[in-house]
């Protein structure tokens, strides 16, 4: 599998996260849960990814979207959104291992697949109730995992220049794999 990792700069340091985090579907089963996210985040990993003539999906979701307006691109993006709150944990550090957990777990699952499509994963750090995340990061307290296949000229945004400070999403971090 070939990747390719975009973030922006003030996310340097959880980079790192996503080199340790690692363990099994296991370790994302959750009980009594306030999040149907959360409730189900193994199961989004024990029935991998999909493609179809839809698009790209997680098969545990997978629903044929009937709304004819949105792209493939668009229904990629809005079907595959998972949130995660750090209310629904014990702690940052576990909301934070979590996170990059699951989307360690996901690279895995696109790499056993045949799927040979370029598809972004991203990782977007977001605070309710701050507009500014990065003045501390304790503000931080959800993350929002997308999954889509990358189709020329239906972007749903411009990964490669997370750099950009005037960048509305800049608190994104990117992972494009290919297998």
């Amino acid at each position: 599998m070939i990747k390719e990792i975009y973030f922006d700069k003030r996310l340097e340091p959880y980079i790192g996260n996503l080199k340790i985090a690692v363990g099994k579907e296991k370790n994302l089963k959750f009980r009594k849960k306030k999040s149907w996210e959360l409730n189900n985040l193994s199961k989004f990993i024990k029935y991998g990814i999909i493609k179809t003539d839809y698009g790209i999906y997680f098969k545990y979701n997978y629903k044929l979207d009937k709304a004819k307006h949105r792209t493939i691109t668009q229904s990629e993006w809005d079907d595959n959104k998972i949130s995660l709150f750090e209310k629904d944990f014990k702690s940052k550090r576990q909301f934070i291992r979590i996170s990059f957990l699951f989307l360690n777990l996901v690279l895995k699952k696109f790499e056993k697949s045949n799927i040979k499509d370029k598809v972004l994963f991203s990782l977007t750090f977001v605070s309710e109730e701050y507009d500014n995340i990065f003045d501390d990061d304790n503000f931080i307290n959800q993350v929002i995992f997308r999954m889509y296949g990358i189709r020329e000229n239906e972007e749903m945004f411009d990964y490669k220049n997370l750099n950009n400070n005037k960048n509305s999403i800049g608190e994104t971090i990117c992972i494009v794999a290919r297998n």
